[in-house]
């Protein structure tokens, strides 16, 4: 049945109102992504998008009894002025944190990633490449 989990609700959420997404995310209308035990969420930064994701997310937990940890939540913001700022992280609850942030590993930046931002993930890797080649018995 369409409309179960998450992504059913924002979507259904969407639908009945004035929602805008992220200037980079509308070509192909992304509002979140998941991984592990992590959520992002992508909107533009204007108080009825911000509300549509949060009572997106409160019917969730109505729903499932999953509920968003606000001390290890991050809020990232850019081209906004103070006062919508105050307004976004009063209505959300979740405290505004500056870029960039490593996810992963990798750093999370606003501009395009360069390979200069790659290369400790690229030292790390190949660290353990050698380390499971040396444990396997090759050279």
């Amino acid at each position: 049945m369409e409309g179960l989990g998450l992504g059913g609700i924002i979507r259904q959420s969407i639908q009945n109102s004035t929602f805008k997404y992220h200037w980079w995310c509308k070509p192909t209308k992304i509002t979140h992504l998941c991984f592990a035990d992590d959520l992002t969420l992508f909107c533009h930064a204007d108080l009825e998008s911000i509300r549509v994701l949060k009572s997106s997310l409160d019917r969730f937990l109505k729903l499932s009894g999953l509920n968003i940890n606000l001390a290890k939540s991050s809020l990232y913001m850019s081209g906004i002025d103070g006062r919508l700022r105050s307004s976004i992280v009063e209505m959300i609850g979740i405290q505004e944190t500056s870029l960039p942030v490593r996810y992963l590993g990798v750093p999370l930046i606003s501009s395009r990633l360069t390979h200069t931002y790659c290369i400790p993930l690229l030292e790390s890797s190949c660290g353990h490449l050698r380390h499971s080649r040396m444990l396997a018995g090759c050279n």
